[in-house]
């Protein structure tokens, strides 16, 4: 609102005070939330290399892990027993190895005749005889007479105990079989080990890794090189034949440039044998896990109870800081605009109004933050970072625009500046 007339000049010295005292606080503590904006941004470029050689790590603790296992696999035992030269074979030509595997299962034999002859031929066990009960007082009792067996029934009963004829009898099945099966199995192995190789030649991550520190730059050069020897030295003895060996780049003049092999000559012109050689030659120990891993530990490390420890939840937490802190800045203001002594003398405002290199560094302390939000959503390559940058860019063009419609920046207007070089041309 404006001044109210009944207002005198103490009441509106003290709103000018009070406002600029506001102004101040909230610009320190926004200036102080840029800066660690900055330093936040610094750490997300050089934490783009820490990531890179966590990746390097993985790919070639991966690789050599698969290796051991390949010799140690029996498919691959029984591949080399068929191919004796298989370590001196290029990655091309095992891609898709497969070893004949041969399982074989045996038929039981069943029971021979003359063990079956042998348990029908023993006598049953004899049954107790049965004594027939006495006739009551001393009467004897007959036996029956026994009937003479009727022509069709001894017929009957002589044609079930004759013997089989021997020319009707079916022949017996055969035993002791042996069944015999050959199955092609690829080796799974190999088709991670060659994924894993494909993978390490990555000319941004070994070039980026090498920027973590100069152990690493040493290490990753060493076994670059070493790789790069063994193709050139297989395609000079006609081990393979590749037009074309490395992929030239526009950037190979940067400091620590790692070329990139061509991709046919990266599988003819390294034999398993080479690679074996490769994957224990330089390898990274990580005797640091901490080092290698972005949820090991706590990377940014700040007075208690100030920020959140972990970076990326620290970087939202500073840009939601720095919005309320320039709210806070444009709504006073907005309250010192009001006054009709703005720019009042010995308040925040009057201070930087007096010359325009004064107010050119005002206006650079007023973008700073949108511009720290900036650095640190583009270093950081994060999208909720770079999303947060857009409320603190309307809260500092609320306080921009709050202060242009008094003219504060007028000194600086590029329409200014060339009045006053107009104003010295002519002597005006």
């Amino acid at each position: 609102m404006a001044d109210d007339p009944s207002d005198g000049p103490g009441k509106r010295d003290e709103i000018d005070k009070a406002s600029s005292e506001a102004c101040t606080r909230a610009g320190a503590f926004a200036l102080l939330i840029s800066v660690l904006l900055f330093l936040l941004g610094v750490y997300w470029y050089n934490r783009r290399a820490e990531e890179a050689l966590a990746e390097y790590t993985t790919r070639r603790s991966n690789l050599a892990m698969f290796l051991e296992e390949l010799q140690n696999d029996p498919i691959w035992q029984r591949y080399l027993e068929s191919h004796p030269d298989a370590d001196r074979m290029p990655l091309n030509q095992l891609i898709h190895a497969r070893a004949e595997i041969e399982m074989a299962t045996s038929q039981p034999q069943p029971p021979k005749s003359e063990d079956v002859a042998h348990a029908s031929a023993k006598p049953n066990p004899p049954h107790p005889a049965i004594k027939p009960p006495e006739p009551p007082g001393g009467l004897e009792i007959a036996p029956p007479k026994p009937e003479p067996p009727k022509s069709e029934n001894a017929a009957h009963a002589s044609a079930k105990t004759r013997p089989p004829n021997s020319a009707l009898r079916t022949p017996a099945a055969p035993t002791g079989l042996t069944i015999r099966a050959v199955t092609i199995v690829e080796l799974h192995e190999m088709s991670a080990i060659v994924q894993f190789w494909r993978e390490l030649n990555d000319s941004s991550i070994l070039t980026k890794s090498r920027e973590t520190s100069y152990f690493f730059d040493l290490s990753i050069a060493k076994w670059a090189n070493r790789r790069g020897t063994m193709m050139y030295s297989n395609a000079l003895t006609g081990v393979c034949s590749a037009s074309e060996i490395e992929i030239p780049s526009k950037f190979s003049n940067t400091k620590r440039y790692t070329a990139q092999m061509n991709d046919e000559a990266l599988m003819n012109c390294i034999t398993l044998r080479n690679l074996k050689e490769l994957a224990q030659f330089e390898l990274p120990q990580m005797s640091n896990p901490i080092q290698l891993g972005s949820k090991a530990g706590r990377d940014v490390d700040l007075s208690p109870g100030s920020l959140p420890r972990d970076p990326y939840a620290a970087t939202l937490v500073a840009e939601a800081l720095l919005f309320f802190a320039l709210v806070y800045f444009s709504a006073f203001a907005r309250e010192a605009v009001l006054t009709k002594s703005f720019p009042a003398r010995a308040t925040l405002f009057g201070a930087f109004s007096g010359t325009r290199w004064m107010l050119s560094v005002f206006l650079l302390a007023l973008w700073t933050p949108f511009l720290a939000c900036c650095a640190v959503g583009l270093t950081s390559g994060k999208v909720l970072p770079s999303i947060a940058a857009i409320p603190v860019f309307f809260a500092t063009f609320s306080a921009h625009r709050t202060l242009v419609s008094k003219a504060f920046f007028e000194l600086i207007r590029p329409s200014a500046f060339l009045a006053a070089y107009h104003r010295r041309r002519t002597g005006n």
